[in-house]
C-alpha cells in the first residue's frame, strides 16, 4: 500500500511540470527570476521582448508567464492580450518597477493573474508563482484571489476608515499609499497589499503592526510621523495613516538637477537627522535610498518607507529574505549570517552621498551578484576625479562612510552631523589642529581607486 501510494504521488509530480516564461528586457532581472524559480524545479525559459514571447507562444505551452510592463517593443498589457488570444489558461502574471493602484486594477480586469513590484522578494515570487500554479486550467472553479482587495475600492471618491480618498500617490511590493482627508487635513494611508491566506499571512499583518506601533513613537521634522494604525473592521484591511508631504523622492531630484555643494550638505545633513532619530529608538531602516527620501522643492527632507525595517534585539522582520536594494546596501548585508547595526544604514547613506556630489552611483554592475562583489571588494572612483567643484572634506565624510569594515565606518550617524558642523565652523573662519587632526582620523585606510 505504502508503495503503490508513492508511485501515485511520484506521478502526479511528473503530470505538474510547471513551464514558465519570463519577459523582460533588463537581463539582471530575467537571471535573478531564472535562478530563482529553477531552485523550486520549475521549468523556466527568458525572453527579452513581446515578440520573443510570442513566437515561442505559437510553438510551446506555457503555464505561466511573467511579464514586465514596460518592454521595448510593446507593453505587458498588449502582450497579456496577445497571449490570451493564443492560450486563455496560460495564467499571466505583471511584474512593474513603478506600480500604482490603476495597474493593479488594470491587471485583474485585463485577465491577468496578479502583479509583482521591483525590487521583487523571493519569498514574494514564490508566493505569486505558487497561488498561481494551484489556480491553473484544473482549478478554474476556484475564484483568483489574488489582487488586493483595497485596489477595487480605492478609487478617487470612496472612503477608508472615515478618510477620503483622493489619488494614488503610490505602491510598491508592501503595499499602496493613497492621499486622503478628512476634516479638511490631508494625510497618507498606507494599506498592507493583500496576501494570501495561511499563517503566513497573518505573521506579516502582525508585524506590519508592530512596526507601526514602534515607528509612532518617533517624532522628528526629518521623519514621516505616524498618527494612526489598524485594521479596518469593514474589509479586514491593515492601514496605516501617517503625514502627507507634497514632495517627490529624492531620486526625481537627482535626474534632473546638479546639487550646489551647500545643497548636498543640507541634504545629507537632513538625512543623518532623520536617521539619528530612527536609531535612537533601535531600529535599523536597511532600505536608505533615494526612493525612500521624500523631498520639497525648498529641500526638506523625510525618511520614509519603514517596510523592511528591522527593530533592534527582536524578530520583527517584515520578511526573512536579504533586504534591500542592492546598489545601496552595506557589504555585510548581502551575508545572512552577519550582524547589521546603524554603520549599515550609514554605508547606504555614503552611496547616495556620493552620488549627490558625483551623479553617478559608486559601485556597478549587470547582475545583482556583480553588484554584491563591487561593493564587497571593490574600490570607486574618487568622486573629485568626476567632480572638480566637490569640496575635500566632503569627500573625506563619504570615504568614511563608505568603508568596507564596519568598524571603520562613523560608529553613529551623530559622528556624521558633528563632522558636518566642525566643517560649517571652518568655514566661517574657525580653523586650527582640530580639523587637521579630525581630517587625519576620518581616513584609516584608502577608499578611493
Amino acid at each position: 500500500m505504502d508503495v503503490e501510494n508513492t508511485s501515485d504521488l511520484t506521478a502526479t509530480r511528473r503530470q505538474q511540470i510547471v513551464d514558465i516564461l519570463i519577459v523582460d528586457d533588463e537581463e539582471c532581472v530575467r537571471d535573478f527570476l531564472v535562478s530563482a524559480l529553477e531552485l523550486k524545479n520549475y521549468h523556466v525559459c527568458a525572453v527579452a521582448s513581446c515578440r520573443e514571447c510570442l513566437d515561442l507562444m505559437k510553438k510551446n505551452q506555457y503555464d505561466i508567464i511573467l511579464s514586465d510592463i514596460n518592454l521595448p517593443d510593446s507593453s505587458g498589457f498588449n502582450l497579456l492580450a496577445e497571449c490570451r488570444k493564443i492560450n486563455s489558461s496560460t495564467k499571466f502574471i505583471l511584474i512593474t518597477g513603478a506600480p500604482n493602484i490603476e495597474d493593479a486594477v488594470k491587471t485583474v480586469k485585463d485577465g491577468a493573474f496578479d502583479y509583482l513590484s521591483k525590487p521583487i522578494p523571493v519569498e514574494k515570487l514564490y508566493e505569486c508563482v505558487e497561488a498561481a500554479v494551484a489556480n491553473s486550467s484544473k482549478h478554474e472553479e476556484t475564484k483568483s484571489t489574488t489582487a488586493p482587495p483595497s485596489s477595487a475600492s480605492a478609487s478617487a471618491g470612496s472612503s477608508h476608515q472615515g478618510y477620503n480618498v483622493i489619488k494614488t500617490l503610490g505602491a510598491g511590493t508592501m503595499g499602496v499609499v493613497l492621499l486622503v482627508e478628512r476634516n479638511n487635513k490631508y494625510f497618507a494611508m498606507k494599506i498592507l497589499r493583500h496576501e494570501y491566506e495561511g499563517a503566513a499571512n497573518s505573521i506579516k499583518i502582525k508585524r506590519f503592526l508592530r512596526e507601526a506601533e514602534i515607528l509612532s513613537q518617533i517624532t522628528h521634522p526629518n521623519v514621516i510621523k505616524i498618527y494612526e494604525y489598524g485594521i479596518s473592521e469593514s474589509e479586514e484591511i491593515p492601514y496605516i495613516i501617517m503625514e502627507y508631504m507634497p514632495g517627490k523622492p529624492l531620486n526625481h531630484y537627482m535626474k534632473m538637477y546638479s546639487f550646489t555643494n551647500e545643497q548636498i550638505v543640507s541634504i545629507i545633513r537632513q538625512i543623518a537627522e532623520s536617521l539619528n532619530a530612527v536609531h535612537a529608538h533601535n531600529i535599523l531602516h536597511r532600505d536608505i535610498k533615494p526612493g525612500n527620501i521624500l523631498m520639497t522643492q525648498d529641500i526638506r527632507l523625510k525618511l520614509t518607507d519603514f517596510g523592511i525595517a528591522k527593530v533592534s534585539n527582536s524578530n520583527l522582520t517584515i520578511t526573512k529574505e536579504i533586504l534591500g536594494s542592492p546598489a545601496y546596501m552595506a557589504p555585510e548585508a548581502f551575508d545572512s549570517q552577519a550582524t547589521c547595526d546603524c554603520r549599515s544604514d550609514i554605508f547606504s547613506m555614503g552611496v547616495i552621498a556620493y552620488e549627490l556630489l558625483t551623479g553617478v552611483k559608486p559601485f556597478h554592475g549587470e547582475t545583482i551578484a556583480e553588484i554584491m562583489n563591487a561593493i564587497k571588494f571593490q574600490r570607486p572612483i574618487e568622486p573629485m576625479k568626476i567632480n572638480r567643484q566637490i569640496l575635500p572634506y566632503l569627500q573625506d565624510i563619504v570615504a568614511k562612510m563608505l568603508a568596507k569594515k564596519m568598524d571603520e565606518r562613523f560608529s553613529s550617524v551623530a559622528e556624521i552631523i558633528k563632522a558636518l558642523d566642525f566643517e560649517d565652523a571652518h568655514s566661517q573662519g574657525k580653523e586650527g589642529f582640530t580639523r587637521k587632526l579630525l581630517r587625519t582620523l576620518l581616513l584609516k585606510k584608502p577608499t578611493w581607486d
